[in-house]
């Protein structure tokens, strides 16, 4: 074990020098080419041939690779352009870092360099080895198995399969040449044999042919890219039909790939195991049919959900789909969902993966096919809703905590007792989204923000005020008395609004529940969502990694008891005589706990205390009481006041949860801050001062409790400083930094916050010194040049007014911010140029539209081919106005969705 401690630390160590070296090349060339070099170095040791001079090098490379195919020769001018302007120092500093790496290291370094040094740029063509491991082990390859992965990138994949097997025969293409080059030299290094490689799209020019027809594989492993184009004739004109489940949506190539992949294995045997954004198990239109279509021919074995933070660059969620041709009886019309909880995760430098043991947990799962109690479930298909395949739907967490309480809930009983939907009786409305410039101390309306409520009433002390655009529905937005206002955005609040003032507004951030009394009771309505079952539904729906985010569309589905009004209101009424009851006794104790101090203060602790006392006020804190004296007319006068004491700090573990943390003991994180929470709780309360800026209480703690898990990932218990004094700075950067960015709708970062702070403090000296804007003095003591000062002032000066899309740019305010701008993305009015719309829609226009629904349509969608129309020009060209126009054609649209060949199309986009 200590062996292999040394040899990962020396690891560590060649990596940390060789990610240095590289740096010192010319900064033209990207970071692919850079590590086209080191796998060019590694391939030549390999080869047998080292430490080859730098004059000489490109040349060997030359004669090793002229007899080689056509895609190792793609490295030849790479490696001259780096090696051509390369210093020597630098170029021998790198042979001889690489010469120290054998091929599996090389391999994981480039793997590393990309992930963690170029961030998401190089997201699509690296996977962790991690998850390349969990991904072939799921695919149970036999001896014999060809394999492909159709979107290998720089190969980890294909490296992963060869470590087991270097016979394997296996199959990779790629869009990007020298992702292939490296790949290829890659394997090469660690003696891979039987290796076939391509370059191209995969989706529209697959190279795995045989006999002119698609090879099919007994294994296809895939991680596609997560943000890729559909070419939109492939649907129809893929001369391989593998799109055969349904039409792929021009934006998200996700279930292209997953077709590819299901029809490039064997149809009879094949297995596809592909790693997705979970997005894809959810989304609607023509994604639900495909998932539909291929549910009906059972092909789905199983849908593994994996934690966020697994991939490099993103910390969305991702889930692994499994496909099987050849399913087990005991298999057949049923799917395997496993759940792989955040406590399997452990932190290996700046990233997290999975531990070996939970690697192994989720492949024996899988190979046995069984259920485990809040970890998989198996489901059959006739139970499946395609509109929400996600694992979360059917496997619920059942531990849920709750202001410092722990609940044990099962979710699926109460689904499956007698509900109500929430839109069933209630009315769903999220807040205005305000902006800045709309911000007005006079302004017409209350504006409602998060930080202006609490549970019990509504503080218009510090609210703001502004007007809104001229064509809003405020009805939408505005608040009285009875309305339910909750949080969709960040920290949970729950109010019943009372004492309501006139023509308040809810900000986006809010939604109101106005309830049909006829229906359901609005109080029972808000107990039940307060209450522990309602919260953990709450939970169950709740999106997002790093804010909190309730959807409107999954809230309107909430469940909630179907009782009769009757049963509510006498629920209700019980509550309230039982909390009376108890608010009560309370204050019973309170006031006797009062009774014994004051008895004992008089027995004990002040007679004949005025000679002894050395100031004229003294404080002291006495079980829970705050004790105040003040000598007067030798006479100790006193009062006493309750002292809001923060939780009990123990910071007697820390060290040791640090050393098990450090140890990959993923649990001891969460002891670190559960152990470490009152030390935020009492900062929040040093720094309460800063409420008056718009931040609530409840803003401080939770920006207080991101500074104290960063400190956590962060602390090196090796140095020569306590933990909760390491922990103290990062709170208290966390919370002037919320401090400094609240109210902003554009985030500015903390250090450009700290250069654009001290350029301030600096134009007020300068403005001292020599009576006016010094730029370069000013520039020279920040250390800016006169470019970046220009800026930051710039940014200073608009960081609080930026100009919404909705902003009018014309005289007559027909022309909208918006329209100006240029919309990269594919759109309707993109979509209906197609094929599908020039033949069959166009037909329809004149037989089912009226002369003038037919032209707007025809002008507004360039049916006619002279040029798109806006709805102003064609509303010139007819003589009504902008909106007249609009209602034509909505209701033109309307008519054309009823015809059934265009119904799908429609209902799609």
């Amino acid at each position: 074990m200590d062996k292999l401690r040394t040899m990962k630390t020396k690891r560590e160590k060649i990596y940390r020098e060789l990610v240095r070296a590289t740096a010192q090349i010319d900064s033209s060339i990207s970071g692919l080419e850079k590590c086209v070099l080191i796998v060019s170095v590694a391939y030549l040791n390999a080869k047998g041939i080292e430490n080859q001079p730098k004059d000489n090098f490109g040349r060997t490379m030359f004669r090793i690779l002229e007899t080689k195919n056509e895609i190792l020769k793609i490295v030849l001018p790479i490696v001259a352009k780096i090696i051509k302007d390369l210093p020597t120092k630098v170029y021998q500093e790198v042979v001889d870092l690489v010469n120290e790496l054998d091929g599996s290291s090389v391999a994981m370094f480039i793997q590393q360099y990309l992930d963690t040094t170029f961030k998401r740029m190089y997201s699509g063509m690296t996977s962790s080895g991690n998850i390349n491991d969990l991904l072939v082990k799921l695919a149970n390859i036999k001896a014999n198995d060809e394999i492909l992965d159709p979107t290998c990138g720089i190969g980890g994949t294909l490296l992963a399969v060869v470590k087991n097997n270097p016979h394997q025969r296996i199959y990779g293409q790629d869009i990007n040449s020298v992702c292939i080059a490296i790949t290829e030299m890659i394997l090469e290094i660690n003696g891979s044999t039987d290796y076939h490689l391509f370059i191209g799209d995969t989706l529209s020019n697959p190279y795995y042919i045989q006999d002119e027809n698609l090879k099919k594989f007994d294994v296809v492993i895939t991680e596609p890219p997560f943000v890729s184009q559909f070419d939109k004739d492939l649907n129809k004109n893929d001369k391989y039909n593998r799109y055969s489940f349904g039409t792929v949506p021009l934006k998200k190539a996700d279930w292209g790939f997953i077709m590819n992949a299901i029809n490039s294995s064997k149809e009879l045997s094949g297995r596809a195991i592909v790693l997705l954004p979970t997005g894809a198990l959810f989304r609607g239109g023509s994604e639900n049919e495909i998932r539909q279509n291929i549910l009906k021919n059972d092909l789905f074995e199983a849908i593994i959900s994996l934690p966020g933070g697994l991939l490099a660059g993103t910390a969305v969620p991702t889930s692994v789909l499994i496909f099987n041709h050849d399913k087990s009886p005991d298999q057949k019309n049923k799917i395997l969902f496993v759940k792989v909880p955040k406590e399997s995760l452990v932190q290996e430098g700046k990233g997290t993966k999975l531990t070996d043991e939970s690697i192994e947990k989720i492949v024996t799962t899988i190979q046995s096919f069984k259920e485990i109690k809040n970890y998989s479930m198996i489901l059959p298909n006739n139970q499946v809703s395609t509109k929400n395949m996600m694992v979360e739907r059917y496997i619920k967490k059942t531990v849920y905590n709750f202001d410092n309480q722990k609940y044990y809930i099962n979710l699926i009983d109460f689904y499956n007792g007698n509900t109500i939907a929430l839109k069933n009786v209630s009315k769903i409305d999220r807040g205005y989204n305000m902006v800045s410039k709309n911000e007005n101390p006079e302004g017409k309306y209350w504006i409602m923000k998060i930080s202006d409520i609490d549970s019990k009433s509504i503080n218009y002390d510090k609210m703001s005020r502004g007007d809104v655009e001229g064509r809003t529905k405020v009805d939408n937005y505005e608040l009285q008395d009875g309305d339910i206002v909750m949080t969709v955005r960040g920290i949970f609040k729950l109010l019943m609004a009372k004492n309501v003032k006139d023509k308040t507004l809810i900000n986006s951030n809010l939604v109101r529940l106005r309830v049909n009394p006829k229906l359901y009771n609005p109080d029972f309505l808000k107990l039940f969502l307060d209450s522990p079952i309602g919260r953990a539904q709450l939970d169950s729906i709740t999106v997002g990694t790093t804010v909190r985010q309730i959807p409107i569309k999954t809230l309107s589905e909430y469940q909630l008891p179907q009782l009769s009004l009757e049963e509510q209101e006498k629920v209700v009424h019980n509550y309230l005589q039982e909390i009376n009851e108890i608010q009560s006794e309370m204050n019973k104790l309170q006031n006797l706990k009062k009774k014994i101090i004051k008895n004992y203060i008089k027995k004990w602790a002040w007679k004949g205390y005025t000679k002894r006392m050395e100031k004229q006020i003294m404080i002291y804190n006495f079980y829970g009481f705050k004790i105040i004296l003040k000598r007067s007319d030798n006479k100790v006068i006193y009062r006493y006041e309750n002292v809001v004491r923060p939780d009990e700090i123990n910071f007697r573990h820390n060290e040791k949860y640090v050393l098990e943390y450090n140890n990959g003991d993923a649990h001891a994180l969460s002891k670190l801050i559960e152990t470490n929470s009152g030390l935020v709780h009492s900062f929040a309360n040093r720094y309460s001062s800063y409420l008056g800026s718009g931040l609530s209480k409840e803003d401080l703690v939770q920006a207080g409790y991101i500074g104290l898990i960063k400190a956590v990932k962060r602390y090196d218990s090796k140095k020569d400083n306590k933990f909760s004094t390491y922990a103290y700075w990062w709170i208290r950067k966390e919370i002037l930094d919320e401090k400094d960015s609240i109210n902003l709708t554009i985030r500015i970062p903390s250090h450009k916050a700290a250069t654009i702070k001290l350029i301030k403090l600096l134009e007020n000296q300068s403005m001292e010194l020599y009576g006016r804007v010094n730029i370069s003095w000013i520039c020279q003591k920040a250390n800016v040049d006169e470019k970046q000062y220009r800026y930051l002032s710039q940014v200073d000066r608009e960081k609080s007014k930026p100009m919404s899309l909705d902003h009018s740019v014309s005289d007559n305010e027909n022309g909208q911010l918006a329209d100006t701008l240029p919309d990269t993305k594919q759109s309707i009015q993109t979509i209906v140029e197609n094929d599908f719309l020039r033949e069959d829609l166009y037909k329809q226009l004149h037989q089912r539209l009226t002369q003038r629904e037919a032209k707007v349509i025809i002008e507004r969608y360039d049916f006619d081919n002279h040029g798109q129309q806006t709805l102003s020009e064609i509303g010139q060209e007819l003589g009504v106005t902008k909106e007249r126009i609009r209602q034509i054609e909505k209701h033109a649209i309307d008519k054309l969705r009823d015809i059934d060949g265009l119904r799908d199309y429609f209902l799609n986009n």
